[in-house]
């Protein structure tokens, strides 16, 4: 018991302290903000109706695109819904989906630490990697609140640390780590469909190497290896059920129109070099934002890490997945369709966390008299970079048009804009407005155009359905409603047709 001791203090100090630092440090200074009676509006809107849908066990798929596609799964729908009624301290459902959000990162990071502790015969190396990957998250730029932001692109950057440390255990024969490597790449996949370019190939090289590394060992697993991979196994046959009832309950499903639109695309949209200059960009950001060759810093970067690591196997392998994963970021930038814009591969962030943590480590900087001080100067870093220093939210205009219209229950509302012109932005507080009638449980419905965004229950409205029409204050035309009210820069209008009245 005398020896036990010692292990499990350092791994609460190597592993667990920090996390758990970051979630009470981020409640404390943020949590003003969580607590505010914080109302969704557009995108989080669109998300917390799909979270009410997972509520009733309904929804099926992913968050919307705006290339007429949802991304693969609902796994975060149905995380912020599980959680949702157990974070009672924070009264409104957005704070709660965001402090659910920051305990999932801490979780990850976690998790990610864990993989380094257990596999490195440095423990240290577990406080070098969380200095890495905070000082990186810190001047990438990211935002206030980034720690907890329910954003799709965000959701990809902690699980994408896990993703790379525990497949490299994975594929040393660690098989107990496919457990939180499966429930990364799940999250991962769900949430972006861009993801499965470096989930997959990772899974293929990870197993390859895995089964290689086994076949000397006996063929038989502990206990803890069985549980684990039968766990994985388990989640990864449960997160399918969704992606498979919706392509079997609808034609085409979204697994189906995901195919297509990739299907349909020309090939490549950027050259290799564009490609490499925007990858590198995350990799540069830290150090140089703004440098005219970023690729040149990503380079350099991923050499040192490699010539300074030639002789250790767990960094070799995480060498190997890390350069293995610029490689498929650089060519998945090539097929963007569109401009390139940082947050659809926002978790390049942690491939750059990685290759600097490979650098620290190539430079011997694992030594507690070193490590301890980067760690402390980072978390701060990072944790001044993720403070909402603004006020807490001004109430939106949504409840104040909602007490104007009074909407009556067993009775459905149509929620109508016009869909180009002027008008077009009303589609945020359209959203903001179905999420609450609906949690009021009300009955909305919207134009069939936007299903992909407001769910295919919403997409057909009866014929006595109560039409509400959303306009631009400032663009509003005549009225022609027999009620209006305005608030926030909308403006609905609901009633009798005053037009057809005077006829």
């Amino acid at each position: 018991m005398g020896a036990f001791r010692p292990v499990r203090l350092g791994y609460i100090v190597h592993v667990v302290l920090l996390p758990a630092l970051l979630v009470g440090v981020m409640l404390a200074v943020n949590g003003r903000w969580y607590a505010a009676p914080l109302v969704e509006v557009g995108d989080e809107a669109a998300y917390g109706l799909q979270v009410e849908r997972a509520k009733r066990f309904r929804e099926l798929v992913g968050p919307y695109s705006r290339f007429d596609f949802n991304h693969p799964g609902p796994a975060a729908s149905y995380y912020y819904a599980f959680t949702e009624p157990v974070l009672t301290p924070w009264p409104s459902p957005m704070g709660r989906h965001h402090v659910a959000q920051l305990l999932l990162n801490a979780a990850f990071l976690l998790m990610a630490l864990h993989a380094i502790y257990v596999l490195s015969p440095r423990k240290t190396d577990a406080l070098l990697l969380a200095a890495a990957f905070l000082f990186v998250l810190a001047r990438s730029g990211l935002g206030a609140d980034y720690l907890s932001k329910i954003w799709p692109p965000y959701l990809l950057i902690f699980p994408t640390l896990t993703l790379v440390t525990t497949m490299a255990g994975v594929s040393m024969g660690r098989v107990a780590l496919a457990l939180p490597a499966a429930l990364a790449s799940i999250y991962m996949v769900h949430n972006h469909v861009s993801a499965v370019t470096v989930v997959a190939p990772m899974w293929v090289l990870g197993v390859a190497l895995a089964l290689v590394a086994r076949r000397g060992r006996p063929n038989r697993l502990t206990g803890l290896e069985r549980a684990s991979l039968w766990a994985a196994m388990t989640i990864v046959v449960v997160s399918l059920v969704p992606l498979l009832v919706d392509e079997w309950r609808h034609s085409p499903g979204n697994l189906s129109r995901l195919w297509a639109f990739f299907a349909t695309q020309p090939g490549a949209s950027h050259g290799w070099g564009e490609a490499a200059q925007f990858v590198g960009r995350f990799f540069a950001r830290p150090f140089s934002p703004g440098l005219g060759h970023p690729e040149r810093i990503m380079a350099a970067v991923m050499l040192m890490a490699a010539i300074a690591l030639a002789g250790d196997p767990i960094h070799r392998r995480l060498v190997a997945f890390v350069w293995m994963g610029v490689i498929l970021l650089v060519l998945g930038a090539t097929r963007i369709v569109g401009p390139l814009i940082d947050h659809v591969l926002l978790f390049a962030v942690a491939f750059a966390a990685m290759g600097v943590f490979l650098v620290m480590v190539g430079l011997r900087l694992s030594r507690p008299l070193v490590v301890w001080p980067l760690v402390v100067v980072t978390a701060g870093m990072a944790l001044g970079a993720g403070i909402v220093r603004d006020d807490v939210p001004a109430p939106q205009p949504t409840e104040a048009l909602l007490q104007a219209i009074h909407p009556q229950p067993g009775r459905t509302y149509e929620l109508v804009w016009a869909e180009e012109g002027p008008h077009h932005e009303q589609w945020s507080m359209a959203a903001s407005l179905a999420l609450m009638m609906t949690r009021r449980g009300l009955a909305v419905c919207t134009p069939p155009t936007w299903w992909v965004m407001f769910g295919r229950d919403m997409s057909a409205c009866p014929p006595d359905a109560e039409r509400l029409t959303l306009y631009a204050t400032e663009q509003r035309p005549p009225q022609r409603r027999a009620h209006s009210a305005s608030a926030g820069g909308t403006t609905v209008e609901w009633g009798p047709d005053t037009l057809s009245l005077d006829r």
